[in-house]
């Protein structure tokens, strides 16, 4: 990767893809000593939402279904949370229904 940036303000970077990533610091002082520090940090793909949905008579409840969403499981992601919003109304879990 090479120098990132340098000075007081922090460097920002952009990676192409998911995957594993060394970043080292290295501080000097005002009278010229060095120390560095290395991490290895693994930067996991996003989750891909998706979701079924059936048309429902009026009065019958609608079933929304999230099962389908998926993850990098291989780079040990895992969905946590199922977030809906339905006419600014907020619901929960993997299926729910309004």
């Amino acid at each position: 990767m090479g120098v990132i940036g340098t000075g007081p303000a922090p460097p920002s970077i952009a990676v192409n893809g998911p995957g594993s990533f060394t970043f080292e610091l290295e501080v000097t002082s005002s009278n010229g000593c060095t120390d560095d520090q290395s991490r290895t940090l693994v930067l996991a793909s996003l989750p891909q939402a998706a979701f079924a949905a059936e048309s429902a008579c009026m009065g019958n409840p609608v079933i929304l279904d999230g099962s389908s969403s998926t993850t990098d499981a291989a780079q040990g992601g895992a969905i946590t949370d199922f977030a809906w919003t339905v006419n600014g109304e907020e619901l929960n879990g993997e299926t729910t229904s309004f």
